[in-house]
């Protein structure tokens, strides 16, 4: 996998590409701007978008991941229930998700949803896990 690292001095011009560069790449950016005390300060924090695959919701969805932190972030993919809690519905974007999760072998112990509450991989794992496991494969590689 192809990486590309994107200082933050130049995200501006970068990101006018990011839906082609997502496409075959991994964005890595490690210098981020933080106002500290009204102080804009340089913080060495690991940020990662990923393409994902096999999706049948748009072709140009991305996986933001925080490896420190161990955090996957999405829209419209996987919105965690409850706490402990079941979905009545496992869709096919969060079998997409699931699997291009496997596929990146990332490291997740928590899912950010941009529409929902945090939750815990484990109940990722526990809900969307065996439907995944169930569902036929796509193309695209998801």
């Amino acid at each position: 996998m192809a990486h590309a690292s994107i200082p933050i001095r130049h995200g501006a011009r970068a990101a006018k590409n990011a839906s082609t560069w997502l496409r075959r790449s991994c964005f890595r950016t490690t210098t981020l701007l933080s106002r500290v005390d009204g102080e804009n300060q340089a913080v060495n924090e690991t940020i990662e978008l990923y393409h994902v695959e096999g999706l049948n919701h748009s072709d140009n969805m991305a996986i933001v991941y925080l490896p420190k932190e161990k955090i996957a972030i999405n829209a419209d993919l996987y919105s965690p229930p409850a706490a402990g809690g079941n979905l009545a519905n496992v869709s096919a974007n969060a079998v997409a998700l699931f699997r291009n999760l496997k596929r990146l072998k990332l490291d997740v112990a928590q899912h950010v949803p941009i529409h929902g509450n945090p939750g815990p991989n484990a109940d990722f794992e526990r809900i969307v896990g065996p439907v995944a496991a169930r569902a036929p494969a796509t193309g695209g590689g998801g």
